[in-house]
């Protein structure tokens, strides 16, 4: 008798891997869509002219649920088009940026991004989904 093959767990870790960025990508999509999601949801969380990023991390089922609920709101103001959101994101200074997002992957141009955009008019936003190892 063999010993029974073990899975390759590659395949699932690609899967989560695609689950997280096409979350991401809604929830980013979402905002950029948004009109006044700067002014109404951003600015309001830092003083003005700080420089960091509004940042939302959990763990991937987390971060697809509050996409699909953002999403999928049909709220017209953005506290409430984005409650969920919200209250799950915080911002970070520049400062502390790296601290808060310890052991994240694919954060490859996130320095020249930080350096480069405007706070009075832009901001940085974060999505980070933990996926399990």
């Amino acid at each position: 008798r063999g010993r029974p093959r073990r899975r390759s767990s590659l395949p699932a870790a690609m899967a989560d891997l695609d689950a997280a960025e096409d979350a991401a990508k809604e929830l980013l999509g979402i905002m950029e869509a948004f009109p006044r999601f700067k002014e109404r949801a951003v600015d309001p969380l830092h003083p003005e002219g700080e420089r960091g990023a509004l940042v939302f991390r959990g763990p991937l089922k987390l971060v697809q649920t509050v996409s699909k609920l953002t999403c999928a709101s049909k709220a017209s103001t953005v506290g409430d088009r984005f409650k969920a959101l919200l209250s799950r994101s915080k911002w970070v200074r520049q400062e502390e940026l790296e601290q808060a997002l310890d052991g994240a992957d694919g954060l490859d141009g996130l320095d020249g991004r930080l350096a480069a955009y405007d706070p009075a008019r832009e901001y940085v936003a974060v999505v980070v989904a933990e996926l399990q190892r």
